[in-house]
Parts: structure tokens; sequence; C-alpha cells
């Protein structure tokens, strides 16, 4: 966390001393906590859902997805799940794998940024 925000940094292990190795660059001074799996079908459904309650009319849609995710999704044998959620929603999309996303001085991975164009 830094203030009140969270970006979340993938855990890559544990050194010697017992702190937290990440695959992002971690703000001095900021709170590190291991955060618990939220429901990956039921985010993927809410997403779709409001992307349509707010752009009803979706012409182009493109996912970058930080590739983490993916990696993610595939040891839960849920890619093929999150997938044919977005398939159900938007029958022609496309995406990109990524490394994350910077925001100013901070990084952060496992996350999806959707580029809808519509209505």
């Amino acid at each position: 966390m830094f203030g009140s925000e969270i970006f979340i940094a993938s855990l890559v292990n544990f050194d010697d001393s017992g702190k937290l190795i990440t695959y992002a660059r971690v703000l001095q001074d900021s709170v590190q906590e291991i955060l618990n799996p939220m429901d990956t079908l039921s985010i993927t459904e809410d997403t779709c859902k409001k992307i349509i309650s707010d752009i009803p009319n979706p012409g182009c849609i493109i996912l970058f997805n930080c590739i983490l995710r993916t990696i993610g999704f595939q040891k839960k044998r849920q890619q093929e799940s999150v997938n044919s959620i977005w398939k159900k929603y938007f029958p022609v999309y496309s995406g990109f794998s990524t490394y994350g996303e910077q925001f100013c001085h901070i990084n952060s991975n496992q996350t999806l940024v959707v580029l809808v164009v519509g209505e």
C-alpha cells in the first residue's frame, strides 16, 4: 500500500532475512501485505457487465493483460473459463500480454487494462 492506494506487486519469494521479493519495484516506506486471491471468474463476469452497462454498444475492445495474470490463471486452470466469459459478452475482442503498469513512480502487475471504444 502507498497511502490509501493498493498496488499489486507479485510475490517472487522471500530472501534469507525474510523480506519480500517482488516482480515490481516497491517504494521505500510502503506497507506490504500478502493478499488473498479473489474469485477470478466472478470478477471477470462483473467487469464485463460493468463495461456493457457503461458502453452498451462497444465497437472495439482491446485487453492489455499482465503476463503474470495469465500465468496465474494457467496454474489454476482458469484461463479457458476467463476467456469464455469475455467471449460470452464480447464475441470479438483483441488481447495482448504486458508486464504490468507504471503509475508515476509505482510499478504494479497482475493487472488488466481494458480499452473500449463505442457509443
